[in-house]
């Protein structure tokens, strides 16, 4: 059963957000349980240190305390690497923020549209639900990441591509919400990752599900998140035979 933790320092919208949660739970009959509606941040990281499980997060940003919704979720990401996490706050100009944490929050949902909050809730749960039961929980659909005393797992499907990053002996994961650098070579990473990814160049391995149009004029990719990657010879060879197989989806 997985366990929500709601953080937000206003008990008014905490007791919105928490009935939103329970109700949904309850009439889905969702195999989630209200773990934890606090205002302090250091209570989730304790509850999330005593469960040890995957979880789902629910947390403001401004929680009037020395630590922000971005330092905890930062800490929750150490803690429950393959947890959710979704933000509900009026500060909608802070969205870009999760890239510079690198977060990977699941939604970013605002209190001044108070109609849509409730049903953004319902659909990340929703959401959830939907892919754990998807989720055949082999570990080789997850590519791991070391990071210092932190191992982070991230679905294959929803890795875009990886780049060969400016420092040396370092490479950038890149998915829809999130850049991750981390030590490792663009070789190791293909025989890791297996058909599903194109080395369509020497500094790019792409994930094929991800492709949205290849211009051969202009040596480039363009993938779903609206970013393009270079191309290079031996790249377009191999992307032509993919097409004329029908291995793009």
């Amino acid at each position: 059963m997985l366990p929500v933790y709601v953080c937000e320092d206003d008990p008014a919208a905490r007791a919105r957000v928490t009935d939103v949660i329970e109700k949904f739970i309850l009439i889905e009959n969702l195999d989630m349980r209200l773990q934890l509606a606090t205002g302090n941040p250091r209570e989730v990281l304790e509850g999330i240190a005593r469960s040890r499980t995957r979880g789902i997060y629910f947390l403001d940003i401004d929680l009037s305390s020395d630590m922000s919704g971005f330092d905890l979720a930062k800490e929750i990401r150490r803690l429950d690497a393959r947890g959710f996490v979704v933000f509900i706050t009026t500060h909608g100009e802070l969205a870009f923020e999760t890239f510079k944490y690198q977060i990977e929050a699941m939604d970013y949902i605002l209190k001044d549209e108070p109609e849509q909050v409730g049903s953004r809730i319902q659909q990340c749960l929703a959401s959830i639900n939907e892919r754990m039961h998807a989720d055949d929980r082999d570990e080789t659909e997850f590519f791991t990441i070391r990071q210092m005393d932190e191992i982070r797992y991230i679905k294959i499907e929803d890795i875009l591509y990886f780049e060969t990053a400016a420092a040396k002996h370092k490479v950038i994961l890149v998915t829809a919400h999130a850049y991750v650098e981390f030590f490792d070579n663009l070789k190791n990473i293909e025989q890791r990752v297996g058909g599903r990814f194109i080395r369509c160049h020497r500094s790019f391995l792409i994930n094929k599900r991800h492709i949205v149009t290849v211009n051969a004029k202009a040596s480039s990719v363009l993938m779903t998140n609206g970013q393009t990657c270079m191309l290079s010879r031996s790249g377009k060879k191999e992307l032509n035979a993919h097409m004329e197989s029908s291995s793009f989806s």
